[in-house]
């Protein structure tokens, strides 16, 4: 057992035997002398080295299964360029979001993510608020779109959001939400997009 790519691991707690062969929709873990070993990268194993070994095989979800395809291990490991929040490419857009959109952490994202607009309905017009998801829609995440009537506030809620529908970009789709308030009686009125990484 070569040990050169892998990674160190802290708080595996669950192991067991390994002797199958690990696809790369998993992660395998290696226990041994004291220390963990993990790797993103397919094995076989067909022969245990000398001495116990205890390992696990874990599931990986469709976001870390995202990352793997677009970083090296070392860069999964450095917080600062894999990492959720990380921007490896500064282009003001982390890379969970950059997943949640459909789009390259390396590159720039473009106009139109994310855009702010106004809707007519009964006479009244409405705030909205249209933004890119990625295609199809990941299933460990869940996007929500907030609203409160000022700012700072400690009273963001989805309460009233209403969904206007969605249209298939062919490579993305686009989502747009209105306000629950209308803009024509001059009542003030605010929009947040959020993310929430492991589903609703």
């Amino acid at each position: 057992m070569v040990y050169d790519d892998w990674a160190v691991l802290s708080g595996v707690t669950n192991s067991y035997l390994v002797t199958a062969k690990v696809t790369v929709n998993q992660v395998v873990v290696v226990t041994t002398g004291g220390t963990a070993y993990y790797s993103f990268q397919p094995m076989v194993y067909s022969s245990l080295p000398s001495g116990p070994v205890d390992g696990s095989v874990l599931p990986v979800s469709p976001y870390q299964q995202w990352r793997q395809s677009q970083f090296t291990v070392q860069q999964i490991t450095n917080s600062s360029i894999g990492g959720d929040l990380a921007d490896p490419d500064h282009d003001g857009m982390p890379n969970v979001w950059k997943y949640a959109m459909g789009l390259a952490p390396w590159s720039a994202p473009g106009p139109g993510c994310v855009l702010a607009g106004l809707c007519q309905t009964n006479g009244a017009s409405y705030a909205t608020l249209t933004y890119r998801l990625a295609k199809p829609a990941p299933t460990d995440i869940a996007v929500f779109v907030d609203c409160a009537t000022n700012l700072p506030s400690s009273n963001w809620s989805t309460n009233g959001v209403i969904p206007l529908g969605t249209v298939d970009r062919g490579t993305y789709l686009e989502n747009t939400v209105r306000a629950p308030w209308s803009t024509s009686g001059g009542k003030p009125g605010f929009l947040r997009l959020r993310l929430s990484l492991g589903g609703p």
